[in-house]
């Protein structure tokens, strides 16, 4: 089949140093052979790089990455998912493949195979030496954290962040090396202009822990900000960020779409104005969308509508109703 031939392809991509997961995995007699190649699969399309896979950022993340993962591969089995978490919970399996990366009687207690390979140490801009939450289940006895980032270190003394707090960010960002500068620029963007550094840094490390941060520049397909963009012409700059924004609210999306539907209803520039709206709602910590703080024409469109502000989130619900079911 097309899923079975996709994921034979990912295995064939398994790194050397990946080897001894693969081979613990097709060890697995509970598993049939599909769900094994399935799982092979599913970890090299991450680069089964040991970095942080096994751990505990994506422990919190995983069924998010298997989602993603079945769209151009297939749905996952039972067997497959129940296999995902045990893996990365069972000691033994752990164990075997500290000993096999040549963990035993490191001087250091840091594994070579679960540090930052050199590729994404340049990701990075910085060398981690291992992810330290791994090792006590297992014996290693170490008070190794992660190195600081010097742009980390820089952050925290700009905003006068704690100790405990830098120490949060720094293993956040050392963990996303592939995005690491992008997602530096969207916090320093957010912080810029921020009534509470820390408060908004509290909310943008619970985002990366539960994948919903989006960093500078990053490009979010959203059928309804697609619609959005098409109905007020709104420019490229504006739509990414709009697509971006709406990307970290998904409890309030459908109200947020509303909101910014009506606001552009009544502004002869929306680009302008979406840009001119995101610029406080990005460093706002749980803020809603306000309504719009006029009355008369919607910006020159042709329309003339003189209904009192109090009725404005009502209408902005119906309004955007056909858009955003």
């Amino acid at each position: 089949s097309r899923a079975a031939h996709q994921v034979r392809a990912a295995m064939q991509g398994v790194p050397e140093t990946a080897q001894p997961l693969a081979n613990v995995i097709r060890a697995d007699t509970s598993l049939s052979q599909t769900d094994r190649e399935y799982l092979i699969g599913f970890f090299a399309s991450m680069g089964l790089s040991y970095t942080y896979e096994l751990g505990g950022a994506f422990l919190q993340n995983y069924e998010q990455l298997l989602e993603r993962y079945e769209l151009s591969n297939g749905c996952a089995t039972a067997g497959v998912k129940g296999a995902i978490f045990t893996l990365c919970q069972n000691q033994t399996v752990l164990g075997t493949l500290l000993e096999q990366s040549g963990a035993a009687g490191s001087s250091q207690g840091i594994v070579p195979a679960f540090g930052l390979i050199p590729q994404q140490m340049q990701g990075a801009n910085y060398a981690a030496s291992g992810v330290p939450w791994l090792l006590p289940a297992y014996g290693a006895a170490t008070t190794e954290s992660l190195p600081m980032h010097p742009q980390v270190q820089a952050l925290a003394q700009q905003y006068g962040l704690s100790a405990k707090m830098t120490e949060r960010l720094n293993t956040q960002m050392m963990l996303r090396f592939n995005t690491f500068d992008s997602d530096m620029a969207a916090l320093l963007e957010a912080l810029a202009t921020a009534r509470n550094p820390p408060g908004l840094l509290v909310t943008k490390i619970r985002e990366m822990q539960y994948g919903t941060f989006i960093g500078k520049d990053q490009v979010i397909e959203d059928a309804a900000v697609e619609e959005l963009t098409r109905k007020f012409k709104l420019d490229e700059q504006a739509s990414t960020k709009l697509a971006q924004w709406v990307a970290t609210r998904p409890q309030s999306r459908r109200e947020d779409l509303a909101m910014m539907n009506l606001h552009l209803e009544y502004s002869n520039k929306p680009s302008s104005k979406v840009m001119q709206l995101l610029g406080k709602m990005f460093s706002a910590i749980g803020s809603k969308l306000p309504p719009p703080e006029f009355r008369g024409s919607r910006g020159g469109r042709g329309h003339s509508d003189h209904a009192p502000l109090a009725s404005l989130s009502d209408r902005a619900a119906m309004s955007a109703e056909p858009y955003y079911r």
